[in-house]
């Protein structure tokens, strides 16, 4: 599959909770401007990550190809597998939205939820190397993450 050119500037870590005041739970999707990615949904007895590669393949649109999924309870890997999941052709819609602060994010909306019926992601961090979800991340799957993803 060949990339195409586009307008999109989707780089960074994007959370679906942030345009509200309190959740129990939280998902993440960091996009690396090497085509790698994650999906990182949290809350407070596990946490769920699917790490993948992912292409711009048309004009506001983007293709998802996950890797791995890892799921951990009271952070112990509960479960690791392998996975061909595609997710081709998923439009993409950039734009301002407010917050419950009153505060404008860069926003981004796919036409289908990534993960649950997450499909509308506020800019949480624009540096995923350095944000702390990422390092977590990493620290959870330790020497199980594969080395295309630990320097994302």
């Amino acid at each position: 599959m060949t990339s195409q050119t586009s307008n999109l500037d989707l780089q960074g870590l994007w959370a679906a909770g942030i345009f509200y005041y309190d959740t129990f739970e939280e998902t993440y999707i960091g996009l690396s401007d090497q085509g790698l990615g994650f999906i990182y949904y949290m809350n407070p007895a596990s946490d769920y990550i699917e790490l993948f590669k992912w292409e711009i393949t048309g004009q506001d649109e983007i293709s998802i190809f996950v890797n791995k999924t890892y799921t951990f309870y009271d952070e112990e890997l509960s479960e690791m597998e392998d996975s061909c999941e595609r997710i081709e052709n998923i439009r993409v819609k950039k734009y301002k939205k407010m917050s419950f602060t009153e505060e404008m994010l860069e926003t981004i909306e796919f036409s289908q939820p990534l993960f649950l019926n997450d499909s509308v992601f506020g800019l949480d961090e624009e540096d995923i190397r350095t944000c702390h979800k990422y390092r977590r991340l990493k620290k959870l799957i330790g020497e199980n993450l594969p080395n295309e993803f630990k320097y994302l």
